[in-house]
Formats: C-alpha cells, sequence, structure tokens
C-alpha cells in the first residue's frame, strides 16, 4: 500500500508578495489502493513559520484534492496567498470592560435576644 507522502506531490514557490502551493496526486489505478483525500489543514503547514501569521488567502480550488475518480475530486489543486505587508497589519483593540458598580454592603439583621 502507498503511504500518504508517496501518492501526494507538494510544491511551494515564494515569490515578492504571493505564495504559491501546489499539490498533485496520483490516481487510483487498483481496487487495493487506498483512497486518499487531500486535507487544506496540510496546505497551511507548508506555509514558512515566519510568514504563517502575514499571509491571506486568495485562491483555492473548487473541488477536493483527492486519488479518487469522482466528479467531486480533482487530481491537482493550486492555493495562492498573498503576503502581507507589516505596516498595513491593523490590529483591531478591543474596547475596554467598564467594572461593574458594586452592590450594596448586605449586613445581617442582629438576632432577637429574649
Amino acid at each position: 500500500m502507498n503511504n500518504n507522502n508517496n501518492i501526494f506531490t507538494e510544491k511551494v514557490e515564494i515569490t515578492k508578495d504571493i505564495i504559491t502551493i501546489q499539490v498533485e496526486c496520483e490516481k487510483r489505478i487498483h481496487a487495493d489502493i487506498r483512497k486518499r483525500i487531500y486535507r487544506e489543514n496540510n496546505v497551511f503547514d507548508l506555509i514558512p513559520q515566519e510568514l504563517k501569521n502575514k499571509v491571506t488567502l486568495i485562491e483555492k480550488p473548487e473541488k477536493k484534492v483527492s486519488n479518487i475518480h469522482s466528479s467531486d475530486f480533482v487530481d491537482c489543486g493550486c492555493w495562492k496567498f498573498k503576503i502581507n505587508e507589516e505596516n498595513q497589519e491593523t490590529t483591531k483593540t478591543q474596547p475596554t470592560a467598564k467594572p461593574r458598580p458594586k452592590a450594596p454592603a448586605r449586613r445581617r439583621k442582629p438576632a432577637n435576644k429574649k
């Protein structure tokens, strides 16, 4: 049986402001070959660590990449990410929460002495 690494071929190209990841797979020839579907999480693992928080997905395949013969799957796919510049990054600041007003102090009533 083939394992996942032999079925899928991954190519990563990094240009000035675009990361292109191409994934291709071999089609199943025999029924004894296991069906495999390429997970999108694997694509994000191929992005270099220093760029992971600086990219935006701009293009991905319409169908899942797989070795299955079906109209729902394709045998190759291309993901494109735009590298955001550090100066353009906007961070949203959350509004600060107002402190809750203090509840009035509650005192116990003294016990009646008989």
